[in-house]
């Protein structure tokens, strides 16, 4: 605020009396203040965001918190996430009927270049071959805005998909309130 001269207004998720007078809570943050000082202040509030990529440890050995455990601790783990900068976890995650490790990789937007070398050196790592994993991330894009991102006749995602190899699916409309706004991109 002090750099843009902008006003910033986060909406405050902690109070009672606005949960309950909401059905669907907003998320929506307002910045208002000159237009070239609140392009740059939402540059930077998009620089803050999280940003977080998972795949799955594909591991002969059984899934277990031990094993998960070995992942997280292990010296290669541990240097990468320091020097790059970046949250590293590893847990078991129940995959039909054969549990599974799930790596995730957790930094910011402002780091995404290091979020993404952190994430194919443990590929590299701990899974072979590394082309036949996926990696996943799930955007959090409020359902009013679904329809646009997707485009007439889901050009918008078809050309998106098509560029990038990745895919990208929208949740169905029924899910909880929480899970309707997450899109996950795989690929």
């Amino acid at each position: 605020m002090n750099e843009t001269g902008c006003h910033i207004h986060f909406p405050d998720c902690n109070s009672a009396a606005d949960r309950r007078a909401q059905q669907e809570k907003s998320n929506q943050v307002t910045v208002s203040g000159q237009p070239d000082a609140v392009e740059i202040a939402c540059h930077q509030i998009h620089q803050l965001l999280p940003v977080c990529l998972g795949f799955p440890v594909p591991d002969a050995q059984a899934a277990t918190p031990y094993r998960a455990h070995w992942f997280q601790t292990s010296s290669d783990t541990i240097s990468l996430a320091s020097r790059h900068g970046v949250q590293v976890q590893f847990t078991v995650q129940p995959r039909n009927t054969v549990p599974s490790i799930q790596c995730e990789v957790r930094s910011s937007q402002a780091n995404i270049a290091s979020l993404v070398t952190v994430v194919k050196e443990l590929r590299e790592k701990f899974c072979h071959p590394v082309h036949q994993l996926p990696v996943e991330t799930q955007l959090d894009i409020a359902p009013q805005h679904h329809l646009f991102m997707i485009g007439r006749n889901g050009n918008n995602i078809r050309r998106i998909m098509e560029r990038t190899g990745a895919t990208i699916t929208f949740p169905e409309q029924t899910q909880n309130l929480q899970r309707r706004s997450l899109v996950t991109v795989s690929g």
